[in-house]
């Protein structure tokens, strides 16, 4: 992200840089001192033609994509964040009825399943994020808690999830094997991210059981 600072704004991005921790990559730029980078981006044209109005750029996670200029004329901290976490994508499958249950298993693109079982219907912030980093090697899934088709339907098919009152829960599932445990550790981004390196090391180094 490109912001073209002010001093009424460092509070507010500080602000998006702690809470997007780890999800995105934040930085700020002063275009009086970085003028060739912000030419290139065709921000001084736009700083110019809003009286010297910050600009905020998001660039997305597919290097393809063209970067998305943030679109409301005043900058607040919820409207900012919105615009951020939106972007983030999301390679989650929601299992909401048993047909997604039986979609999900016969996917063969991983032999490693991570399945979040929350009484929330919306995926959080922090599994999209894992997702959009693990996603070339883990397959992930949101299984409501109020589903209890679905996790019937896992479970008749070797998937042993369970609800014992302490949600939300994540369960990591090895089907060459079909054996499935419950990650034992806390439920925040650095240690779940810290977790799924040493799966994908372990799948990368053919372990039998991970």
């Amino acid at each position: 992200t490109i912001l073209t600072l002010t001093l009424t704004l460092i509070l507010r991005y500080k602000d998006l840089a702690a809470k997007l921790k780890g999800y995105v990559k934040v930085a700020a730029v002063e275009c009086d001192k970085q003028v060739a980078l912000c030419k290139s981006e065709g921000v001084m044209r736009k700083v110019r033609a809003s009286s010297g109005s910050p600009v905020v750029k998001l660039y997305p996670y597919r290097a393809h994509d063209n970067p998305k200029t943030y679109p409301y004329q005043r900058i607040t901290s919820k409207s900012l964040y919105k615009f951020v976490s939106s972007h983030i994508p999301s390679f989650v499958d929601v299992l909401n009825v048993k047909k997604d249950a039986l979609r999900f298993l016969e996917k063969k693109s991983h032999q490693v399943k991570v399945l979040l079982v929350s009484q929330r219907k919306k995926v959080s912030l922090m599994f999209k994020a894992l997702s959009k980093d693990f996603h070339q090697h883990l397959d992930f899934a949101l299984v409501p808690a109020s589903s209890s088709s679905v996790i019937k339907t896992l479970v008749d098919n070797g998937l042993r999830i369970f609800d014992d009152g302490q949600l939300p829960a994540v369960f990591i599932h090895q089907s060459a094997i079909s054996k499935t445990r419950k990650y034992p550790g806390k439920l925040a981004y650095d240690e779940l991210h810290k977790y799924m390196n040493m799966l994908v090391r372990r799948i990368r180094g053919l372990k039998t059981e991970l």
